[in-house]
């Protein structure tokens, strides 16, 4: 038998409906709640219940990962020491981040410190993030998003620091960008600092995401910067919206993730109809990453990619669809794997594995692959110098194995790992 006890909650947790959702749990044999210190603790059988399961049943009561020890710990500890502990600690978080913030070139140093800080600890904070170009953005989201975290303490080429460069040298100064499923912003805000004259809309279904993704847009003044509420798919109207256990991951696809929570209604639009409205001015170009949701998003851009013919990148979760592989075909596009070897023309879309590196995404293009190439040769000296190891790419085992033989996969990247 093992024990795990949870410290006082933040105000909007709920210890009776946490200790309701651990008795349900098959395993644990006994919960009980102390009126004195508000903690819970949970006795469980480790041959029927593991520590994760716990932990993901406490994140659904509203539990916060900071509140959850990573191990057993003394549940007869007076209350007013686990307190006080995470008083100093915050304090002592709070100078590491005022000083990094105003100091960006203290983060290098002071790095092992910052990623021990808890991202919870920075909520109402707005982090400055200076990008490989020496431009500067604003996340108003660093206490309540881990990539938001991960970025601030390890900037912006620690997540898909070779789609972003690819993406710079697609768009240009009076080119409208679509980040379709921008989550926080991470690539409409990157863009939006880099080429000022851009037109960026970024569509966000998660009611949580975008309201953080809006934040920061704010944050940063960028008003050609467009934050939509919309699920992009292949009809008008409304759908299930499944959330997961990770804010780096949601879908329209009932399949696709972990979920205990019951799914949200979100608004549905096609790419289609809400471009008919609206006049584009400049190339196209597309970021497209929902989820294991591809095939409907391209049943409901048809038109557009049949008259534009935009360069997408994608992200490719799960082995792609015959079908819209061969719509695109039909219209001369072909596919190329982003990696740092260059981009690399493949007949099929799945996921990209050396060692413990994992690419997931791929630039979809009717340009001349000549051109394409002459693309990456100018940002190969930039790409040679990043350590892939220290950035999003690098991932475990399990996860390669799940990306190369699940039947889904969740968006397989360090963030995930951490964040579940």
């Amino acid at each position: 038998m093992q024990t795990l006890f949870f410290i006082p909650p933040p105000a909007d947790a709920d210890e009776q409906r946490l200790a309701d959702v651990l008795r349900a749990l098959p395993g644990v044999t006994s919960v009980e709640i102390n009126p004195a210190s508000g903690r819970v603790v949970a006795e469980y059988s480790t041959d029927a219940t593991t520590p994760r399961q716990i932990r993901q049943a406490a994140l659904a009561a509203g539990f916060h990962p900071t509140d959850v020890p990573a191990e057993n710990g003394d549940a007869d500890a007076p209350a007013w020491r686990e307190h006080t502990k995470r008083f100093f600690k915050r304090v002592a978080g709070a100078c590491l981040f005022h000083t990094c913030n105003l100091f960006p070139a203290a983060k290098r140093p002071l790095l092992r410190f910052g990623v021990r800080t808890k991202k919870e600890w920075f909520r109402g904070r707005v982090a400055r993030v200076q990008t490989r170009d020496g431009k500067n953005i604003k996340l108003a989201s660093i206490g309540e998003n881990y990539l938001s975290f991960q970025v601030f303490w390890k900037g912006t080429t620690f997540y898909e620091p070779i789609t972003s460069m690819v993406l710079g040298e697609l768009v240009w100064p009076g080119d409208t960008f679509i980040d379709v499923g921008a989550n926080i912003g991470f690539f409409s805000l990157l863009l939006s600092a880099q080429k000022p004259s851009l037109r960026v809309i970024a569509f966000e279904p998660n009611p949580r995401n975008h309201a953080l993704l809006a934040k920061n847009a704010a944050s940063n003044g960028f008003r050609h910067l467009v934050c939509e509420p919309l699920a992009l798919s292949d009809a008008d109207g409304t759908a299930p919206f499944y959330l997961a256990d990770s804010d780096m991951s949601a879908s329209l696809r009932p399949d696709f993730a972990f979920h205990e929570a019951p799914p949200i209604e979100v608004k549905t639009v096609t790419l289609d109809s809400y471009l008919k409205s609206r006049a584009l001015s400049g190339r196209l170009v597309l970021k497209v990453d929902v989820e294991g949701a591809e095939d409907a998003f391209f049943k409901g851009a048809r038109e557009t990619i049949a008259a534009l013919k935009p360069d997408i990148i994608t992200e490719v979760a799960v082995k792609s669809s015959p079908a819209y592989a061969a719509f695109l075909r039909e219209h001369g596009y072909q596919f190329y794997s982003i990696t740092d070897e260059g981009l690399r023309a493949t007949s099929e879309l799945q996921p990209v594995v050396r060692g413990n590196l994992l690419f997931l995404n791929y630039l979809l293009s009717a340009r001349p692959p000549e051109v394409l190439a002459e693309l990456f040769e100018r940002i190969r000296p930039a790409v040679e110098k990043i350590d892939l190891y220290q950035t999003s790419k690098c991932v475990d085992g399990d996860h390669i194995h799940r990306a190369l033989y699940g039947p889904l996969t969740v968006v397989c990247s360090a963030l995930n790992l951490i964040a579940a």
